[in-house]
């Protein structure tokens, strides 16, 4: 599901928010945004991506 999202995301040009609990998502991510209390409270941007064959559950 992860490298259809990728796909989608290179063909059309577009951006997509996923929501998850799962730090391990965060890496495929160009940004990553942190909420506590439904506010924005911390941004990252990730030097490298890895490829979500790459991740380890």
């Amino acid at each position: 599901m992860l490298e259809a999202i990728l796909k989608i995301n290179r063909e059309f040009q577009t951006t997509t928010a996923l929501i998850t609990h799962n730090a391990v998502i965060a890496e495929i991510a160009n940004r990553v945004l942190y909420f506590a209390d439904g506010r924005i409270v911390e941004t990252r941007c990730n030097e490298v991506q890895r490829a979500p064959g790459e991740l380890t559950w």
